[in-house]
């Protein structure tokens, strides 16, 4: 294993097509490059792959903070019960 000195706090940002707008690089810049935001968007995933799509991301890269918006494209197939 090689150790290193982390350099900057790392954020990603993961979820479904509504964070498809987000731009990391311009969060990391308006807050002086604190820490450095990352966003991953997959479009049209549902609760439950987005599961599969957050572990491995997770482990690739060690992340300080993970934001996840999950569930928008869940609601629209979900039944009311009458």
């Amino acid at each position: 294993q090689v150790c290193y000195k982390k350099k900057q706090k790392t954020a990603f940002i993961l979820g479904n097509s509504m964070v498809g707008k987000i731009y990391g690089f311009l969060i990391t810049k308006k807050i002086n490059h604190k820490s450095l935001v990352k966003v991953r968007s997959f479009s049209s995933a549902k609760v439950e792959c987005m599961h599969d799509h957050v572990k491995p991301t997770i482990r690739e890269f060690d992340s300080d903070h993970q934001i996840l918006n999950v569930g928008t494209n869940d609601l629209k197939t979900e039944k009311t019960s009458s």
